[in-house]
């Protein structure tokens, strides 16, 4: 038995144990349990086939098929936090929370303060913005209207459109999964 196989039992194990611990109360859990199971049955896959069918071709793209379903399945969970947030609410601008990304880059994520259906939340929007836009955009103790998603009121956005990063990581997933395809195809 090699390691490949192995590697591939364990990848579809983790991606199968994704699938069974969701929690049927938190819409957004669960779809982050969907997407990181289908991230890793997909790497087990990989491992397995490339265990069974002995080609460099495949040993050398078997990370193509997860990353392109992973970027694709960012952008539909971006897609998807969007246009579930459909009721507006006023609520109070406190500060940003700050993410750094690689070589330098930080993302800020603003947060609010609102009320819906006589619970208050303080939850942070699920959009970054540079700091530039952050501090243009938004003044700490004034009131902007947000989108809430009423099923969830811990879910909101400032914004009724996915940001053009994402359909960038969208591009770059679907780029690798045709890729991945047309080297199978040529096997």
């Amino acid at each position: 038995m090699g390691i490949g196989l192995l590697m591939g039992l364990a990848w579809s194990i983790c991606g199968m144990l994704c699938f069974v611990k969701l929690d049927k109360k938190y819409a957004s859990e669960r779809i982050k349990g969907i997407f990181l199971g289908i991230f890793f049955l997909a790497f087990g896959i990989c491992g397995l086939l490339g265990e069974f069918i002995p080609d460099d071709k495949l040993s050398f793209t078997a990370l193509m098929l997860p990353v392109g379903l992973i970027c694709v399945l960012v952008f539909i969970y971006a897609w998807y936090q969007v246009c579930r947030c459909k009721t507006p609410v006023a609520a109070v601008y406190l500060y940003y929370n700050e993410y750094y990304g690689g070589k330098g880059q930080h993302s800020y994520a603003p947060v609010f303060r609102y009320a819906f259906e006589g619970k208050e939340y303080e939850r942070q929007t699920y959009e970054g913005y540079s700091r530039r836009k952050i501090e243009k955009l938004f003044i700490t103790g004034e009131t902007y209207q947000i989108l809430i998603d009423e099923k969830n009121p811990q879910s909101c956005v400032t914004r009724k459109k996915v940001s053009l990063n994402y359909y960038v990581v969208f591009l770059m997933g679907i780029i690798f999964l045709i890729a991945y395809a047309g080297i199978l195809v040529t096997m």
